[in-house]
């Protein structure tokens, strides 16, 4: 005898998958889904803010109380008497 071979089969058996690695993988590997989107928002919504925040200080410093409701005339009636003084010549010398 020359060659002699012996085989058993058995009853264990090995199973491979296979994921494939998308773009949430990539995200969450590199700081997490939620802070992106946390940093994305706030990119985008930064100017808002800034402008909200500069119109209300603005408001609150330059706020001012008066009984006088002729203190802060409109601009058109301001014009209207600037017009009245210096543009148009008076009678008297």
């Amino acid at each position: 005898m020359i060659f002699s071979s012996v085989s058993w089969l058995n009853n264990e058996s090995v199973k491979y998958s296979r994921q494939v690695y998308n773009i949430f993988d990539l995200l969450g590997d590199l700081g997490g889904v939620t802070e992106v989107i946390m940093i994305t928002f706030g990119f985008f919504l930064f100017s808002l803010s800034e402008h909200s925040f500069h119109m209300t200080a603005i408001k609150k410093l330059f706020f001012v109380r008066t009984r006088d409701e002729t203190m802060f005339g409109t601009a058109k009636t301001s014009r209207v008497r600037f017009l009245d003084k210096d543009l148009i010549p008076s009678d008297t010398p």
